[in-house]
């Protein structure tokens, strides 16, 4: 019999707070059935960001000397030079405004839209500005200890800084300003952040390169012809980014163990993440994820969730892991079965309460759009059908008309669940279940009937968290409304 080793522990104000196995400790399958396992009695959709996120900042720790490499090659042979991988996807130096950010564009003969990359490191000094630096600091300091201030007081008021700071700080403030203070990145300096910007290339490509258009996979681009040349770095958000990695510095690092960073990645990180993994394998770098992700392997992680969200952060880790150190399609594919597993838990939690919902509004006459159930101000009109062994409630929000079918056996039990985008053309299945004995299962891949696999975009994703959220909100306010019993299988005589 072997015994489970005991759960590692982080210090919390004296109380002992649990933390994240080791990610070599983890096994991969059992840490996602284990996430997906946890029944906390409400929609889990925001678990599928907190396993990416997990997974994001345990590759930002592999990857930071391959990633910061990657970035002097590029660098070192010049805009009109690409590195490229394996997939076609080519990496080109972009020149920037600040000397500590190298700027890269990933740009794809024949697949559309493109990729700006930024990695950024911490900023160094030049000898001579460091020196000049550190006199104004020094200058500055007796200023406010001749002005009768206590150590405390110049601590504060280096903080908060207030009125006129008279010509030293002035002094100190252009030093820091000038282009000229500031040495190039350089080998061996920190990676303090990697981010990925999705752009639209409009009707054409970059620089000769590409079909134009936007990334695939990407809601929210932003218009090359407006993000780029980088002028001025953007702020803490800007449209279309994607990709905010940031990595771990010395202060994460404590009593052997990692603490998290926050990450406002958008809705689709994995995408660049996989393009620069690729990137990395096929020009060689490997060797330099190899010992980072060894070390990071052995060390536990602070939680600053409840235990459940301890399942979520060892599942994003144990997936980065099992690929050795990168964020490639592996990761991706565990992400995108575990999202289907959310989805379809959500769903088994209300379908019942669905199927019970369309009879009653068909009998209260709410049977097409002419005539609907309007709810939350008019945000959600839903409307319901049968026919045959199909129940179907359709419900249109802001973002477009959609429809589940649920569908019977011949004993009339719950068989399937099929969610859609309706469309004039045709309809978009965003979501598809299958009931097996032991709950509702995701059926996301091609169909022994033919139907088309699931595409795993953010697009599908909101559209069948919109599904569930939505009819949710409409079963609530319609039993309220007309004094339904939410679990009645029939509508009341």
């Amino acid at each position: 019999m072997t015994i489970p080793p005991e759960r590692p522990t982080w210090d919390l104000g004296g109380e002992p707070r649990p933390a994240s196995f080791p990610a070599c400790q983890i096994d991969l399958d059992a840490a996602f059935a284990a996430a997906l396992a946890e029944d906390p009695g409400y929609e889990r959709m925001g678990d599928v960001t907190d396993v990416t996120h997990a997974a994001i900042g345990y590759a930002a720790e592999c990857m930071r000397d391959a990633l910061a490499e990657l970035a002097f090659r590029a660098r070192d042979l010049g805009p009109d030079v690409a590195l490229e991988g394996s997939t076609g996807w080519r990496a080109s130096w972009l020149p920037g405004p600040r000397k500590s950010i190298i700027d890269l564009m990933l740009v794809h003969p024949s697949e559309p839209g493109a990729w700006h990359v930024s990695v950024r490191f911490d900023p160094s000094m030049t000898d001579a500005a460091a020196a000049r630096l550190a006199d104004l600091e020094r200058q500055r300091n007796d200023e406010l200890k001749a002005s009768g201030l206590s150590d405390r007081e110049i601590f504060l008021a280096r903080i908060f800084p207030k009125g006129d700071q008279g010509p030293t700080v002035a002094a100190i403030k252009a030093l820091e300003k000038d282009p000229a203070s500031w040495q190039p990145a350089k080998r061996g300096d920190s990676l303090e952040l990697t981010a990925g910007t999705a752009l639209d290339l409009g009707c054409a490509g970059w620089n000769g390169v590409g079909p134009g258009g936007n990334p695939s996979g990407v809601e929210d681009p932003a218009k090359a012809s407006e993000f780029l040349p980088v002028r001025v770095y953007p702020q803490t958000w800007w449209p279309g980014m994607e990709l905010h990695m940031r990595s771990l510095s010395r202060y994460d690092r404590e009593k052997g163990m990692l603490s998290p960073r926050s990450d406002r990645s958008g809705g689709a990180p994995h995408i660049v993440l996989e393009l620069l993994s690729d990137l990395v394998r096929s020009n060689g770098l490997e060797p330099l994820v190899a010992p980072r992700a060894a070390e990071t392997a052995q060390m536990p992680w602070v939680c600053f969730g409840d235990e459940r969200h301890l399942l979520l952060q060892e599942a994003g880790h144990a997936a980065v892991h099992a690929a050795g150190g990168v964020f490639d399609a592996s990761v991706t594919a565990r992400i995108r079965d575990f999202s289907a597993g959310i989805a379809a838990s959500d769903v088994s939690r209300h379908v019942n309460e669905w199927r019970a919902l369309v009879p009653k509004m068909i009998g209260k006459g709410y049977t097409g759009w002419q005539s609907a159930f309007e709810c939350n101000d008019g945000r959600d009109i839903a409307w319901a059908g049968e026919a045959g062994s199909c129940r179907s409630l359709h419900v249109e929000t802001q973002h477009g008309i959609f429809r589940l079918d649920m569908h019977q056996s011949p004993e009339g039990d719950l068989a399937a669940v099929t969610a859609v985008r309706e469309r004039r053309d045709r309809d978009h299945v965003v979501g598809r279940f299958v009931a097996t004995p032991g709950g509702l299962r995701p059926s996301y891949g091609e169909t022994a009937a033919g139907e088309p696999a699931i595409a795993w975009t953010i697009r599908n994703v909101y559209d069948m968290n919109g599904i569930i959220l939505s009819l949710s909100s409409v079963a609530c306010v319609f039993a309220e409304e007309f004094g339904c019993n939410r679990d009645d299988e029939e509508p009341a005589p």
